[in-house]
């Protein structure tokens, strides 16, 4: 594993063993619009994987509004964490495998399962997928992931992942494809991108650094994504933008 990749594993492991739920999800939007943050062990665990369930019936019911057809054999939520939205995915499909980078987040996830006998989770320590095998998965899903890495990382991994998607199946993902104003951007880079002169003089010199200094933040222009899934063999590529603060879209995929 490249060192700055390593660098990645190292930090979140740390989040995995720091604040698992609340850097996965950091919050919920409630009635009326009111933001509660559930970052630092706010998390009722009930609530947490509630809404990968709520996320995931949504989703189901958007992929066929689409008119996206879809097998519900075997499935993979690639950056896993601890299986908020693979639990979930155990409702619709017969088998789901999680994959992440931290130990420590895979280790609670399989604490934390509830389906044994069809959800399994792995560790994934390279930069590629060659634990998982050609055309394997029927549906991939993967949400606030491809962020959090650089984007030559984003493209390989979605290489990886059209290479074990099965013919016909469905990759869906989440990417931020650029920031709305320069303010928003100098936020961003000074917050969470991997600044060395920033990093180095501020958040290295706190002895216990919040958790956003420990996380990268990165995009990728919608239209980079789409020429390059297509040279990489999808078929299709349906993106419609999603509701969050920053320009994002997600990504409907087929092989």
């Amino acid at each position: 594993m490249p060192d700055d990749l390593l660098e990645i594993q190292k930090n979140w492991n740390d989040l995995g063993k720091r604040d698992p739920l609340g850097v996965i999800k950091t919050g919920i939007c409630k009635e009326g619009g009111e933001w509660e943050s559930k970052e630092g062990g706010k998390w009722d665990l009930q609530e947490f994987f509630q809404t990968g369930i709520d996320e995931i019936d949504s989703l189901l019911k958007e992929i066929d509004q689409l008119n996206l057809k879809l097998s519900h054999k075997r499935a993979l939520d690639f950056g896993c964490g601890v299986g908020r939205v693979t639990q979930a995915l155990a409702k619709y499909f017969d088998k789901v495998d999680g994959v992440d980078i931290a130990p420590s987040m895979i280790e609670l996830a399989n604490t934390y399962n509830k389906c044994e006998d069809k959800v399994h989770y792995y560790v994934n320590h390279k930069n590629s997928l060659e634990i998982f095998k050609d055309n394997t998965y029927d549906f991939i899903y993967s949400v606030e992931v491809f962020q959090h890495m650089p984007p030559e990382y984003q493209e390989n991994y979605l290489s990886e992942l059209l290479r074990i998607l099965s013919p016909d199946g469905l990759l869906v993902f989440e990417l931020p494809s650029e920031y709305e104003s320069l303010k928003r951007k100098v936020f961003f880079n000074f917050y969470f991108q991997k600044v060395k002169f920033i990093h180095s003089l501020y958040w290295n010199k706190v002895q216990r650094r919040p958790s956003f200094a420990l996380m990268q933040f990165h995009c990728n222009p919608r239209s980079k994504v789409e020429s390059f899934l297509l040279r990489k063999g999808a078929k299709h590529v349906y993106t419609i933008r999603n509701s969050r603060s920053i320009i994002s879209y997600n990504y409907f995929v087929t092989k």
